[in-house]
């Protein structure tokens, strides 16, 4: 559920001044809060980027973030735009299907093991995975604290993907502390309510409908403009209270490791028992 609605000038102040620094156990190592966003292709993730960009600046609509429905065109690295000094959002390749395969990068990513402004792996093998969870020992990256933020605009919904979606949510929480927030896109889509209550069903508690800047919708409203900013408030309100606990930012990156080792392992077993099955399938009809 979105939070209080509050003046736009005292959210936007708050988002803008925002800072780690200032909260009670202080920033407990974090540096920078990145919100980093996952959604199918056309989903709205590069236009709600752009959108934030523009009601923080409060100034005209920039498209910084490439925003296209083409499959051939759409992002294809791990972007960080930079909202505040201490915010950034990022962009990233879209989901196509939330597979486990498909999700391994996915959580590199929200575990700290992959570079920002970096290409994406698609195709990740075990060890493929092993080397470069070992590669970021090297340089391990202990101060960005990351935000899941899910995004849809209700023509996809994950109609066929609910029990992926419930363990998406969940492993959320493992991996980051924070069950991902739920931006809906298309809020004046007549099935909005209906995508929300699925989310919400699915385990979500923040699911956020707003209405996007795009290049041919560009003209700022303050309907649009509080959308925007209840959904990077709320985001730092959910900062605020994982930070009101004290943090081991050590231990926790080593639990997202095991996380990670085991959801890798698992999927190795799983292709090889399928790959087993189809071979056997494979041998029964050469026999008949």
């Amino acid at each position: 559920m979105a939070g209080p609605q509050r003046p736009l000038h005292e959210m936007r102040d708050y988002i803008r001044t925002f800072s780690l620094d200032t909260l009670p156990h202080g920033n407990q190592g974090y540096q920078r809060v990145l919100l980093q966003l996952v959604g199918h292709i056309g989903s709205g993730k590069s236009a709600l980027i752009n959108s934030c960009k523009c009601v923080l600046d409060d100034g005209e609509f920039i498209m910084y973030a490439k925003a296209t429905d083409a499959p051939g065109a759409v992002t294809s690295s791990r972007t960080a735009y930079e909202l505040t000094p201490t915010i950034s959002i990022v962009d990233n390749r879209p989901v196509i299907i939330m597979m486990k395969m498909e999700m391994a990068e996915v959580y590199a990513q929200l575990g700290n093991f992959r570079p920002l402004n970096g290409p994406v792996n698609k195709n990740w093998t075990f060890y493929d995975y092993m080397t470069t969870l070992e590669e970021t020992e090297l340089n391990p990256n202990y101060t960005d604290l990351i935000v899941p933020v899910l995004v849809d605009d209700t023509r996809f919904h994950f109609g066929s993907e609910q029990e992926e979606i419930q363990t998406f949510l969940r492993e959320c929480k493992l991996m980051t502390g924070f069950i991902p927030i739920v931006v809906i896109t298309n809020k004046g889509s007549r099935n909005t309510s209906e995508v929300r209550n699925k989310f919400i069903a699915m385990g979500a508690e923040q699911v956020i409908p707003v209405e996007i800047y795009t290049t041919e919708n560009r003209e700022r409203t303050r309907g649009k403009d509080t959308d925007i900013l209840i959904f990077l408030y709320n985001a730092l309100q959910d900062v605020a209270y994982y930070m009101s606990q004290q943090r081991d930012l050590r231990r926790e990156r080593l639990e997202r490791k095991k996380f990670l080792l085991k959801y890798m392992h698992d999927v190795e077993i799983e292709k090889k028992v399928q790959e087993a099955l189809r071979k056997a399938e494979i041998n029964r009809k050469e026999k008949r």
